[in-house]
Parts: structure tokens; sequence; C-alpha cells
């Protein structure tokens, strides 16, 4: 998991540069939104899951999505206030 997070840092890192062509920091909460959304449309269509197991599938990849964003937040939030405090 340590080499993920850094991966994960690393994309976020990535997206500093994006920022320039109109990406928008809020626009990791509505990526966010927008997997649990999808998978758990998906998990509620699962006939061979009973109501227990698509509530547990439905809450495992709500921890998954929330660990990956956070992990691009904190690389692309870092590499923000960094170029914005060498401006300064």
């Amino acid at each position: 998991m340590n080499s993920l997070s850094k991966y994960l840092y690393n994309i976020g890192e990535r997206h500093v540069k994006f920022a320039a062509r109109g990406f928008k920091p809020e626009y990791w909460d509505i990526f966010q939104d927008a997997i649990e959304y999808s998978l758990t449309d998906h998990i509620a269509t699962l006939e061979d899951f009973d109501e227990k197991q698509k509530a547990d599938a439905i809450a495992a990849w709500r921890k998954l999505a929330l660990y990956v964003i956070t992990h691009l937040k904190r690389g692309f939030n870092d590499l923000m206030a960094k170029e914005n405090h060498h401006k300064h």
C-alpha cells in the first residue's frame, strides 16, 4: 500500500500542470462521487449478492475510492502550495 500511495501522490502532482488548462481541485470530489455512484448502481444489479453483501461491497468500494482520491489530492495540493509559495 505504501508504494500505491506514493504512485497516487505522484499522479496528483502531475495534475498541477492541468490547472493551467482548467483543472480545478473540486474535480477530485466530483470524480469520487462519480466512482461511488456508478459502483453503487452496478452493485445494486448483482443478482448473486444478498443485501448484506451488496452493502459490504459498496462500503469497500467507498473506502477504496476515498483512499485513491485522498492521495491524489495530497500530491496535487502539496505541489500547488509549493509552486504558489515560490511565486511569492
